[in-house]
C-alpha cells in the first residue's frame, strides 16, 4: 500500500489534491484502487493507530487527512 501513499503525494504535489483530504477525495483523484482501501487505508495508518501500523496520515478535528511530514522524507532520513 505504500504505492498509494506515493500516489497521495504526487496528486498533492501536483495540486490535484488538497493538503487536507478526505477517503473520498483522494478515491476521486487517485483511481485504481478498491472502495476498501479508500475506506480503510487511512485509519490504518493515522497518528495513533491501535495496530502498530506506520503512521503516514493525521486525522483534524474537521474529519480531514494530512500526511505526517515525516512520511515524507527519504527512507535513509527518517530513521536517526
Amino acid at each position: 500500500m505504500a504505492r498509494l501513499l506515493e500516489d497521495i503525494k504526487s496528486a498533492i504535489g501536483t495540486g490535484k489534491l488538497a493538503k487536507l483530504f478526505t477517503p473520498g477525495s483522494v478515491a476521486q483523484v487517485v483511481k485504481g484502487y478498491s472502495h476498501n482501501t479508500y475506506t480503510t487505508f487511512f485509519a490504518q495508518h493515522v497518528k495513533g493507530n491501535p495496530w502498530g501500523y506506520p503512521e503516514y496520515f493525521e486525522l483534524h478535528p474537521d474529519g480531514k487527512y494530512s500526511i505526517v511530514e515525516e512520511s515524507t522524507k527519504p527512507e535513509s532520513q527518517s530513521q536517526s
